[in-house]
């Protein structure tokens, strides 16, 4: 319930006037994870309220060190780092990874706001690397004391029209 309330209140229009922003830490002084106007990711038991008077000002700050082409505090509006926010100025590091894999479960109430939120922080980031081919895989998985053979029927040709490589059902 506390949860709920924490995400309406981030993700009021209005939070700058009647709300609050939020973050899922603090450390020197600076907010990671700064989320205002929009329903963070996840709320995390060591998350922190913050003053929306606060937030306004970091918020601003961080879009005038982007704006001026700085580096700024490394976080947009979700508190999400950006490319080139950290590390050397052109976003490389010496010995630069090639391969990335990250893996996240769901909540099935919340799956396309969080997918979406991982295409704009995440694979929109990786297809900036040179020479980048992302692959992204989505693999349901459902248990059920039962699934009725409408049901079945229903998800195999859902599934089939949406060119699934796997789909089955199993006892």
């Amino acid at each position: 319930m506390l949860d709920g309330a924490i995400e309406d209140g981030v993700s009021s229009l209005s939070w700058s006037t009647d709300g609050f922003a939020y973050a899922d830490t603090i450390a020197d002084g600076r907010y990671g994870g700064l989320v205002a106007g929009s329903r963070p990711a996840a709320i995390a038991p060591s998350g922190l309220l913050v003053n929306s008077d606060v937030a306004q000002q970091r918020l601003a700050t961080e879009t005038e060190a982007r704006e001026s082409g700085g580096v700024g505090l490394g976080a947009d509006h979700r508190g999400v780092v950006a490319a080139g926010s950290e590390g050397s100025t052109d976003g490389t590091t010496a010995t630069a990874p090639s391969r990335y894999y990250g893996r996240i479960t769901l909540d099935s109430m919340r799956w396309a706001r969080t997918i979406a939120d991982i295409a704009d922080a995440v694979v929109t980031q990786l297809e900036k690397g040179a020479g980048a081919k992302v692959r992204i895989t989505l693999e349901v998985e459902a248990e059920s004391d039962g699934f009725n053979d409408a049901v079945q029927r229903t998800v195999n040709e859902n599934a089939a029209t949406l060119k699934f490589e796997t789909s089955e059902f199993e006892s």
